[in-house]
């Protein structure tokens, strides 16, 4: 046969088999199909017995192709794109809702996309879909290599450098009290080393703090939450 490859298998004995995986739901509905490469690889046969035995299983409206993205099990409920479409529209208000609810606050990073996927048993494709449609909506914010972040007040304006995003979290755990009053704060050194940032960029973020009077410094002794502030914030915590 024309269409074999030196494995004498024809695209008709591909189809079946992919058939077979999809009626037995060992492929179910949503999951993508090997690609023409991979099936030229797995089965040994050239690329045009690959492409045939996927567009018999197309024009069994079996599968669908995605622009982009790859052959897809169709199943009941639309499209996979369709359904694609409502998991990250899904995915995407329930992260908006964590901010509005304060779980996520202003100037807090937003778990990653792998935490996310696991979180809403969702593929990581369509986490990333749904945290860039909060980026075009202003509700995130992405730092390069960071991760992505809830903007700050509109009066300060979004998270934009390394020592205001340090400055922002240590901000965020005194107001929620994991930074209780009078706690002391990790050397400049460890704070460092745990952001993956140079000694000066903490040292800025730490100055901006002192600045807004959360924090101050104690000579040889170091750094520790402003103790009347830190009080004062989880007061009006605890009466909301």
């Amino acid at each position: 046969m024309g269409g074999q490859g030196g494995s004498g298998i024809g695209f008709r004995e591909i189809a079946q088999e992919l058939r077979e995986a999809i009626q037995s739901k060992t492929l179910p509905p949503g999951s993508p199909l090997p690609s023409e490469t991979d099936v030229v690889k797995r089965w040994r046969v050239a690329r045009v017995t690959a492409r045939r035995a996927l567009a018999a299983l197309e024009a069994e409206n079996l599968i669908e192709t995605v622009p982009g993205r790859g052959r897809f099990v169709r199943g009941p409920g639309g499209t996979s794109e369709e359904r694609t479409g409502a998991k990250f529209e899904a995915v995407a208000a329930a992260v908006r809702r964590s901010i509005d609810s304060g779980a996520f606050p202003p100037g807090s990073r937003v778990p990653s996309e792998a935490e996310l996927s696991e979180q809403f048993q969702s593929s990581v494709g369509t986490v990333r879909q749904a945290l860039r449609a909060l980026e075009s909506r202003g509700i995130l914010v992405s730092l390069r290599g960071k991760g992505r972040y809830v903007p700050q007040d509109s009066g300060s304006g979004p998270v934009a450098t390394d020592a205001e995003r340090i400055a922002a979290e240590i901000r965020v755990a005194i107001e929620r009290g994991e930074l209780a009053a009078g706690v002391g704060l990790p050397g400049e050194m460890e704070l460092a080393e745990r952001h993956g940032v140079a000694r000066g960029t903490v040292r800025r973020a730490l100055t901006a703090l002192e600045r807004a009077g959360l924090i101050e410094t104690v000579r040889g002794k170091g750094r520790f939450v402003v103790e009347q502030l830190a009080s004062h914030a989880n007061d009006e915590a605890r009466g909301s």
